[in-house]
Order: C-alpha cells, then sequence, then structure tokens
C-alpha cells in the first residue's frame, strides 16, 4: 500500500508538471500569435506609409509640374504685356506727333485766313 500511495503521490506530481507545461505552451503559443499579429500590423502601417509616401511624392511632382507650367505662363503673359506698353507707347508717340501737326496745320490755318480777311478787307 505504501508504494501504490507514492505512485500516486508521484503520478499526482508529474500530471501538476505536465499541466505547468501545457500552461507554459499555451502561453508561449498566446505570445506567438500576439508577435505575429504585431508583426501584421507593422507591417499593414509599413505599406500604409509606403503608399502615403508615393501619393505624397506624386504630389510633389504635380505641384513642381503646375509650378513650371505657372512660370512659363507668366513668362508668356509678360511678353505680351512688354509687347501692349511698347505698342501703348508707340500709338502715344504717333498720337502726339499728330497733335503736334494737327496744331501747326490749325497756327497755318489761322494765319492764311488771317491773311485773306486782310486781303479782302483792304
Amino acid at each position: 500500500e505504501g508504494e501504490g500511495r507514492l505512485k500516486s503521490i508521484e503520478i499526482s506530481r508529474l500530471n501538476a508538471e505536465i499541466a505547468g507545461v501545457r500552461a507554459r505552451l499555451q502561453a508561449t503559443a498566446q505570445e506567438v500569435r500576439t508577435a505575429d499579429e504585431l508583426a501584421t500590423g507593422m507591417a499593414q502601417e509599413r505599406s500604409l506609409g509606403a503608399a502615403e509616401l508615393v501619393r505624397v511624392s506624386e504630389e510633389a511632382g504635380l505641384r513642381a509640374e503646375l509650378a513650371d507650367q505657372l512660370k512659363a505662363a507668366l513668362a508668356v503673359e509678360s511678353e505680351r504685356v512688354a509687347k501692349a506698353w511698347e505698342d501703348r507707347e508707340r500709338v502715344q508717340g504717333w498720337l502726339h506727333k499728330r497733335d503736334q501737326e494737327l496744331t501747326a496745320a490749325h497756327a497755318e490755318l489761322s494765319q492764311v485766313r488771317d491773311q485773306h480777311v486782310a486781303v479782302v478787307t483792304e
């Protein structure tokens, strides 16, 4: 009977050790699942970060392209304004010259009229 009791105690101890090992295995398995979930989450974040980087790069490229287009449009518009200014200056010069010629013609006409009046009244 003493030997049976010793075997029973040994079996209980071994069962307790087996239960402890199983509990540690379950805890380790849970840690592995948690680590896998973290790794998956990090991979998803990395993927989202890469997608965001691509989006930002494309946006920067579009901004640079738009800036180049705006610079080109500004250069064309500046050239157009400069040409219009030159045309305006040329027209103003022509108008000034015409005004001077008209003033001179008017003075000459007045002088001729005065001479004609003087001749007619004599």
